[in-house]
């Protein structure tokens, strides 16, 4: 992507427990922690975007704590939070 909200796409993938491999942009860089919970390339690196997808498919271990930062990073967004920020801001 070249320019991105915040993509709820990337949020579900997150959700599940998977780490992310997106473009350093607005939205995107908001989710990925770089090195935490998945990897930011610039838009059309293409050697990067292969050392994130080669270094995440031959490392399960990696892969794995990944997912879990994820799957932790994305409960800020969940329905509850975002409910609870809501009622701050209106109470």
């Amino acid at each position: 992507s070249y320019r991105e909200g915040l993509p709820r796409n990337i949020m579900e993938l997150m959700a599940f427990g998977k780490p992310v491999i997106g473009t350093n942009i607005r939205g995107i860089r908001d989710l990925i922690d770089e090195g935490e919970n998945g990897y930011l390339v610039e838009v059309g690196d293409y050697m990067n975007t292969y050392y994130a997808l080669d270094t995440l498919i031959n490392d399960r271990e990696l892969l794995k704590k990944m997912g879990q930062k994820s799957l932790e990073k994305v409960q800020k967004y969940s329905i509850y939070e975002v409910l609870d920020d809501i009622k701050k801001i209106v109470v």
